[in-house]
C-alpha cells in the first residue's frame, strides 16, 4: 500500500472525516483509511485523532515475534 510506484496516496476529507486515500494505478480500486488516532503504547491514551491513523495487521512480524505489522500515516507528506 505504500509503494508510490504502484499506489498514489492522497489526504482527503470524506463525509466531513480526514484521512488517506490509497489508489492503485493498475486497476484504479482504491481504499479510504480515516484519520482515527493512535494509542500511546505507554499509557493507552488515544492520540492524533482526525491527523494520524495507525493500521494493524494480523500478522505477526517475522523479525519480532511480539509485534504485528502496522502502517502510520499522518496529514503531511
Amino acid at each position: 500500500m505504500i509503494d508510490t510506484d504502484k499506489v498514489t496516496i492522497e489526504w482527503k476529507t470524506l463525509n466531513g472525516v480526514g484521512g488517506r486515500e490509497f489508489t492503485d494505478k493498475v486497476t484504479g480500486n482504491s481504499i479510504f483509511l480515516p484519520a482515527a488516532g493512535y494509542r500511546s503504547n505507554t499509557t493507552g491514551a488515544l492520540l492524533n485523532v482526525g491527523t494520524h491513523g495507525e493500521y494493524w495487521s494480523s500478522t505477526q512480524d517475522a523479525s519480532n515475534n511480539n509485534n504485528a505489522y502496522y502502517m502510520r500515516f499522518g496529514n503531511t507528506v
